[in-house]
This record gives C-alpha cells, sequence and structure tokens, in this order.
C-alpha cells in the first residue's frame, strides 16, 4: 500500500487548507512497485498524475479519509510506504456557508488530525515492512531518526526541501534512506530513479526480466523488472514501455531486440511483447 498526494481541510464551501505536495513522489513508487510484481493499492490525495496501470487507486480527499483508507488496508498489507502530504492539523469546525471578508482579522481554531503513521506503528503485524518519509527544513538526520523510533518504522526516506533539487512539485529529489542501523544518502536523482533504489532497499518483487538498450560502444540503461508466468503479452508490453518512458527512450529509436530466458514459456511471451513496441 502506497500513500500518495496532499490532503485538503476544509474551512468551508470555496476554501480549504492544503500543502504543495504533486503526489509525484507516491505515484513514482507506486508505478516502480507495480513494474516489480507487487499488488498495490494507492490511496491519492487529489493530484492532476494519471494513475500507475494495473494499480488499485483509492481516491480521498481530507486527512480523515486517507486515515479511515489506510487504515482499514493496512492489516492485509506486506509493505506501507507513507508518501503522502497529510495535514496535522485542520479548522476544528467547518462554516456551512461561505465566510464572508470583514475589516478585522480572521483566526480559525484548529485540531490534529489522526495521525495514521501512528497508528500504523502500533498496529505493525509480524513481518509487515513500514517506510514514512519525513520531510524537513532543518536538523534533518536528527529529527528523522526521532520520527524513525517514535513511528516504529523499518525505513524513513528523509529530505530537506531547501535543498536545490528536493521537495514538492519537481521531478528531482535528494534522500537519505534511513533504516536503525544504516543511513545511505543518494545524490540528486529523478523522483523514479530514487523510488527504483528505495525499493530495492526494501526488496520488492522477484526480478527475473533485464531491460536494457545498449550500441556498440554504449550501454544506455539497465532495469530489472518482475516476471509472472500469468502476465500476458500485452501486460509484458506495457511492462517494457514504461520502462522505455522511465529513461525518456522512444522505441522508434530502436533497430532491434535480444530475448533469452531460461523459462521457455516467458521468452516466448516478452518476444511477443517486444514485437508489439517495436512495431
Amino acid at each position: 500500500l502506497v500513500t500518495a498526494g496532499p490532503t485538503q481541510e476544509p474551512i468551508d464551501p470555496v476554501r480549504y487548507l492544503t500543502n504543495h505536495s504533486s503526489g509525484k513522489m507516491g505515484y513514482a513508487i507506486a508505478k516502480v512497485c507495480s513494474m516489480r510484481g507487487a499488488e498495490v493499492t494507492l490511496v491519492s490525495g487529489k493530484t492532476a498524475i494519471k494513475p500507475p496501470l494495473f494499480v488499485d487507486v483509492v481516491p480521498v480527499t481530507t486527512a480523515r479519509e486517507m486515515y479511515e483508507a489506510v487504515t482499514g488496508r493496512s492489516d492485509r498489507q506486506d509493505i506501507v510506504i507513507k508518501a503522502a502530504a497529510v495535514a496535522d492539523y485542520r479548522p476544528k469546525t467547518i462554516s456551512e456557508q461561505k465566510v464572508k471578508k470583514t475589516d478585522g482579522e480572521l483566526s480559525i481554531e484548529m485540531e490534529r488530525t489522526d495521525d495514521i503513521l501512528k497508528y500504523l506503528g502500533e498496529h505493525k503485524r509480524a513481518n509487515q515492512f513500514l517506510c514514512g518519509f519525513s520531510m524537513e527544513t532543518e536538523h534533518m538526520l536528527e529529527n528523522s531518526r526521532k520520527k524513525l523510533k517514535k513511528k516504529n518504522l523499518d525505513m524513513i526516506v528523509a529530505n530537506n526541501v531547501k535543498v536545490e533539487g528536493a521537495g514538492f512539485a519537481g521531478d528531482t529529489n535528494i534522500v537519505t534512506l534511513i533504516t536503525g542501523d544504516d543511513e545511505t544518502q543518494l545524490p540528486l536523482l529523478s523522483k523514479e530513479e530514487t523510488e527504483r533504489i528505495m525499493i530495492l532497499a526494501i526488496d520488492i518483487g522477484n526480478t527475473n526480466i533485464v531491460v536494457g538498450c545498449i550500441d556498440e560502444q554504449k550501454t544506455y540503461f539497465i532495469e530489472r523488472v518482475s516476471t509472472d508466468r500469468s502476465k500476458t503479452e500485452l501486460e509484458y508490453a506495457i511492462v517494457i514501455k514504461n520502462v522505455l518512458d522511465i529513461f525518456k527512450m522512444s522505441p522508434k529509436e530502436l533497430e532491434g531486440g535480444i530475448v533469452c530466458s531460461v523459462v521457455p514459456q516467458i521468452t516466448q511471451i516478452v518476444k511477443l511483447a517486444a514485437e508489439k513496441i517495436l512495431k
């Protein structure tokens, strides 16, 4: 289960409180997990992103809706990755009518929202992997390690929004993967490249296919993807196309392909999938 995007906390029928989250990190995680063979549920706040293929999307708006959607499904999940930017506070009362402008100042009384990560950490079942995110502006490692321990997480992905290339909206990020006994600082990468490394660290998926692109002099990329004998050639074609999209490689740029496998059934299906891509 992956969460993504912002929440919106209504003030009145026309206004709400939200944040700058675009949902790109969470959607990238869901896409990469799906490509590696996971059955993915994506609980998402409102975004402008097209959902990944073969992912079960659960749309929500408020922090309360996200809490209910996540906690109602969490006990059936092997892995939970909380990438959403959930509001910490919401207006205590919601006006039934539009709040009119006056000459004076306006104060809105706020109350705490439900702490989803706290609930997940307190109810984590045996062998369940729980990953959270920590977006900081100062003392990133110290604050993130405190959150890792307090929320009973297995991993936390930390970044400092003040660092150029990190944070909301953009297509890149700079993160540090923190576990109980390790820290791995990643360089500036695209969000999908960041998530592929993160998913490898969590160890999701049986990866028996390597999709790569080479010429006589250069290797452009190599990416491992999952296999499943129940997948159709169309599903494998979509997987291969998704890999090409990640590396901004058009099938029209390819002259041909090489397919080989020790599993004959998969070889034939992937061969047909590659032919679909190259036509």
